[in-house]
């Protein structure tokens, strides 16, 4: 299981590449694929995250 400041580490690493691009209405669409990318990686690569209670975390950008 991944912990949740991992994931929102790959969500705000993810909306920081389209900071400032004309594409902003798809931006959701391209963060959510890119943090899955990443979050995909991390498993596949046999990392493994101590299961933790999720916090609602209100630095990451909502949509």
């Amino acid at each position: 299981m991944l912990s949740p400041d991992l994931v929102n580490e790959a969500v705000r690493e993810a909306y920081s590449r389209f900071d400032g691009r004309p594409v902003r209405d798809f931006v959701p669409f391209f963060v959510e694929r890119g943090a899955r990318r990443r979050l995909a990686d991390l498993t596949l690569s046999g990392r493994e995250v101590a299961p933790v209670t999720p916090d609602v975390d209100s630095t990451v950008r909502q949509p």
